[in-house]
């Protein structure tokens, strides 16, 4: 986590110092990040707590919550009700057609 933690720092000090990120040619921002993940590391001290909130560290913060995802019990039950199908049988074992002679 302190990984991503060093991720999310050097991304608010590019955000911060470098507004007109997207102007800059390709090789301008590989140096200007190199040079900024490499100050951040220096000074990282890897023994404290992480203080980033764990959204920002798996970058689900700008995600909402939608009521159309089913829940794992929800999913569950589907997939009991397709096992289950007279019509299609999901459980038995599917074996090639065996070749029969005339």
């Amino acid at each position: 986590m302190h990984k991503k933690e060093i991720k999310a720092i050097v991304k608010k000090q590019l955000k911060r110092e470098y507004p007109n990120w997207k102007r800059l040619t390709k090789n301008e921002k590989k140096e200007i990040a190199t040079k900024v993940l490499e100050e951040v590391e220096k000074g990282y001290d890897f023994s404290k707590e992480i203080e980033t909130p764990k959204h920002e560290l798996l970058g689900i913060e700008q995600q909402t919550l939608n009521d159309e995802i089913m829940s794992i019990e929800e999913m569950e039950r589907l997939i009991g009700n397709h096992k289950k199908s007279k019509l299609i049988r999901f459980d038995r074992k599917r074996t090639a057609i065996p070749y029969q002679r005339r």
